[in-house]
């Protein structure tokens, strides 16, 4: 029965007239009431969706901030974009940016990072820059967050998010309807029955009256009122004890508002768990890990046991990402850390009550994954289960594709309390043990040890040195020449990378191009080494009247860059240069991480003329069908056999096989590593084209080549202008 007729009957026999004041006033009352509580829900409302959505923005901020560590400090822009591309895909986040210390945009979620370098100037990035913590701002549409990337102690920039505040303001907007819908209702339908009461009520009515309206409608107002103050709170719990099964308008809000209830603590719920568990594979995620290992830390320091990390990352991940796309690696991720949980026994994990799946398990981002051994009697414990890990890891993977690949794990392990008894410094030991394992020659284990921190922190010095020396300018390339055993005249140049460090002089080649290899920065140094080489020959055709090739050492790592010969020919072309003016070596171990694309970028290669060289030919497979598939135009004889081959009879044997294959091959060859006059003569004897070495010329600047060819003009193959369209016919 609604309250209108309810009331109306009620009303009935209270006619006395001597009672219009009192029905008055409490008429007056109860529109004061309703007014009240009308105001009171909306603002509630507001304040609870403004602040949950704050909360879940901070979460969500505080787990990227700590996913993009790694991927920023090692400028992964794959694995940025997919860290940014996930919360992107979440219905109310409007943009999410990855920007530096200075302010300037890194990543913005898109794979072509059009706006890359960009200062961000709003007034909120200037005090984002300076906060230590996250930081808020909330306009009419939007609520910006952002919260600084650290690795360590070192900041290296920042994340934002911007939600968008537009759901919140429909929600708002569509509950305060509802509720001055329905307190306008029952306004209006109690008009008349104030009305009625004026002329109908009695003394003892009235009384009756009052209370009833006081039972009936305000308390349970204020009921309502109470809950929504609990959920402002956080207190999100079921509502208990509301009027949900009147059939009234009372009746309705009440059940509106649990309904709204319910509905937010799922949404917290959810929140919840995606800020501690990884989206991709639903395992517990860095956040979660470190709750737990903290817990463990304190129960193995209580009751006296070691426990174990274990840290796993997937080998050759990157070439998996690169070669077959993202949705292949997550999809390898996913099905990896389903064996990984159930390559692990439930004594293997920790015991402290929680109730997620795979609770000694995690993945801390990219292909890096955590297991937490607890309560470990022995090594050969901890050794067996990661042969159980590598052992599934080295099983293939059937992707939904079709395609079966075949991956491995490094394993570094460390040890509490041998290792360290504090959480970061464990995560860090087993951090470097993993790398250790992987130097190892991968798919293997390696336990923590003292000397490993000071490798790494060896390599640490020498990475921040390179990068320093790329910034100011301390490599500078040397050229050694190349001579025709026909005439003894130059015919080209190989381009060597040389490092003088102010402090700790020459540092071999040998020494930072694994550590520029490791981090990335073989693709930008690699393109400089290009670009300067190709200048440098443009400017011996300009102004030294000399025309000769540059030979240019790649790594494997480059050979990943599907870009490659695109930026190649963009560098040729803006120097004007014919392909032939730029030659490629490269090793057989350079082109075994990947055959199949190193085989397609090196005809794309091919294709615009460019020299393919194999350089130290003869310590590796030294296969006719090797050269064959990586279009090679020539071989480089390895100057170990070079320097044995006037006493050693294997050497000199090795020397002219490589030699005859090569001719039959149509291949030219050059020899490496001259030292006498005796080498020099043997070689012209065995029929080698080019000849390289001490004995002839050592490496040595442009500046001092460039003397070379004006002292010795007969050495050099003059330059003309129809050199180029000679070439290009």
């Amino acid at each position: 029965m609604k309250l209108q007729t309810r009331y109306s009957l009620l009303l009935t026999g209270m006619i006395l007239s001597v009672l219009v004041v009192l029905g008055t006033l409490l008429f007056i009352q109860f529109r004061i009431t309703l007014k009240n509580g009308l105001d009171s829900s909306s603002q509630i409302l507001e304040a609870n969706l403004d602040k949950q959505l704050e909360r879940n923005g901070t979460n969500l901020n505080h787990v990227l901030a700590i996913n993009l560590a790694n991927p920023v400090y090692s400028f992964d822009t794959e694995e940025m974009y997919h860290q940014l591309q996930s919360v992107l895909s979440l219905p109310s986040v409007e943009y999410a940016i990855i920007y530096d210390n200075n302010g300037a945009l890194i990543h913005e979620g898109e794979e072509e990072i059009s706006r890359y370098g960009e200062l961000l100037t709003d007034p909120f990035m200037t005090n984002a820059l300076k906060a230590e913590d996250y930081l808020t701002q909330k306009s009419d549409s939007i609520l910006d967050v952002s919260h600084p990337l650290f690795i360590g102690s070192q900041q290296l920039g920042g994340v934002r998010v911007g939600l968008s505040l537009t759901e919140n303001k429909q929600d708002i907007q569509t509950m305060g309807e509802e509720l001055r819908h329905v307190f306008e209702q029952g306004i209006s339908e109690n008009l008349l029955l104030f009305g009625s009461t004026i002329l109908l009520i009695v003394g003892l009515f009235g009384v009756v009256l009052a209370t009833t309206i006081s039972r009936n409608i305000t308390r349970p107002i204020k009921l309502l009122a109470e809950y929504a103050n609990n959920v402002s709170s956080g207190k999100i719990n079921y509502p208990v004890g509301l009027p949900n099964d009147r059939r009234d308008e009372l009746g309705e809000l009440s059940r509106s508002i649990v309904k709204m209830i319910i509905g937010l603590k799922e949404i917290n719920d959810r929140a919840r768990h995606q800020a501690k568990h990884d989206q991709l594979t639903n395992i517990p995620n860095r956040t979660l890990f470190n709750e737990y290992l903290e817990t463990a830390l304190a129960n193995a320091e209580q009751k006296e046991h070691e426990m174990a990390i274990l840290f796993i990352d997937l080998d050759d991940f990157k070439r998996i990402n690169d070669t077959l796309g993202h949705a292949a690696g997550d999809e390898l991720l996913q099905q990896f850390s389903k064996r990984l949980s159930s390559s692990l026994r439930a004594h293997d994990f920790m015991g402290v009550g929680h109730d997620e799946t795979y609770a000694g398990i995690a993945r801390l981002g990219g292909d890096e994954f955590t297991v937490l051994l607890d309560n470990i009697s022995s090594d050969e414990n901890i050794i067996r289960v990661a042969d159980r890990i590598l052992s599934k890891a080295q099983q293939p993977f059937s992707l939904s594709s079709g395609q079966e690949i075949v991956v491995g794990a490094s394993i570094g392990i460390t040890m509490y309390p041998k290792d360290g008894t504090e959480k970061n410094q464990l995560l860090s030991n087993a951090d470097i043990a993993m790398y250790s394992a992987k130097s190892r020659g991968k798919n293997n284990f390696a336990f923590f040890t003292s000397s490993m921190n000071t490798e790494v922190q060896n390599r640490l010095e020498l990475e921040n040195d390179l990068r320093s020396a790329m910034e100011n300018k301390q490599l500078k390339l040397y050229y050694q020449p190349l001579f025709s055993s026909l005439d003894n005249r130059v015919v080209g140049a190989e381009a060597l990378l040389r490092w003088q460090h102010p402090k700790k002089g020459f540092i071999s080649p040998d020494a930072f191009i694994p550590v520029a290899e490791q981090t990335g920065l073989i693709h930008t140094l690699g393109e400089w080494v290009i670009e300067t080489a190709c200048e440098q020959v443009k400017r011996w055709q300009q102004h030294s009247r000399v025309d000769l090739y540059c030979a240019v050492n790649i790594s494997g790592v480059q050979l990943l860059n599907r870009n490659l010969p695109e930026n190649i020919k963009a560098i040729t072309d803006r120097h004007q240069l014919t392909a032939g003016n730029l030659h490629i070596e490269l090793t057989e171990t350079a082109l075994l991480t990947n055959e199949e694309d190193a085989s397609n970028i090196l005809e794309e290669l091919h294709a615009q003329g460019i020299d393919i060289w194999m350089d130290d030919f003869g310590t590796g497979y030294s296969s006719l069908s090797f050269l064959k598939k990586f279009c090679a135009q020539g071989v480089k004889v390895d100057k170990s056999f070079i320097h044995d081959m006037e006493t050693d009879e294997d050497s000199r044997g090795i020397v002219k096989a490589v030699i005859a294959m090569a001719k039959s091959l149509n291949l030219r060859i050059t020899a490496e590593g001259l030292e006498t006059a005796s080498q020099v003569e043997q070689l012209r004897e065995y029929g080698c084209d080019n000849l390289q070495g001490y004995y002839l010329a050592r490496p040595m600047p442009a500046e001092q080549l460039s003397e070379m060819m004006i002292r010795l003009p007969e050495l050099f193959k003059p330059f003309n202008t129809n050199s180029v369209s000679e070439k290009a016919s």
